[in-house]
């Protein structure tokens, strides 16, 4: 703090407060003892979506915003997972889709899970700036799905879910993309 200060002709009480404003927004780590000090933090994608879910409140994203985000995020995600993803997470998918199947009533149970399933799609791209965006996005998409899910609306998105896992399994980027696209400008 005291070189600091120096450096910048600022009291130790200014650089104090500086480097607890880095430390509150996880840039920087300060550690006590004999190894203390001052250190560069690791990135934590689950505190960038927080902020950026914060953000999105605070500027009243408006719902038709939040599905024109939602496209553009999983459009390109289901492409990249047919590329991508891993032979677990294709399995973990169609585990989503049966637990989907098994809870079956219009509920918000049914809406996290499928909230769930996309999210899941979206990691399979192995995107890590997609996921921190569609992890941030779907705090919001959860009450605005809540109240437009009916039994009919659950039976279309079950189907279309599992034929997006087809052609994920199938390496099919493109099909992927047009599978997801199409069921998603159902929702708009």
């Amino acid at each position: 703090e005291i070189s600091l200060a120096d450096q910048f002709g600022v009291s130790r009480m200014a650089i104090r407060d500086a480097l607890r404003s880095l430390e509150a927004v996880g840039i920087i780590e300060i550690r006590v003892g004999q190894r203390g000090g001052v250190y560069v933090a690791e990135g934590d994608p689950a505190r960038l979506s927080d902020l950026l879910a914060i953000q999105f409140k605070l500027l009243d994203v408006k719902a038709d915003e939040m599905v024109d985000a939602q496209i553009a995020i999983e459009v390109v995600a289901a492409g990249l997972a047919a590329e991508k993803a891993t032979a677990e997470e294709i399995a973990g998918l169609w585990s989503l889709i049966a637990q989907m199947e098994d809870n079956g009533a219009a509920s918000i149970g049914f809406v996290r899970l499928a909230l769930e399933f996309h999210t899941a799609v979206v990691d399979a791209s192995h995107n890590r700036v997609l996921s921190a965006q569609f992890r941030a996005l779907k705090h919001l998409l959860l009450p605005l799905y809540a109240q437009g899910t009916t039994p009919g609306v659950v039976e279309r998105a079950i189907a279309a879910n599992k034929a997006l896992v087809a052609c994920i399994a199938a390496r099919d980027p493109s099909a992927a993309r047009s599978v997801l696209d199409n069921r998603l400008q159902l929702i708009t």
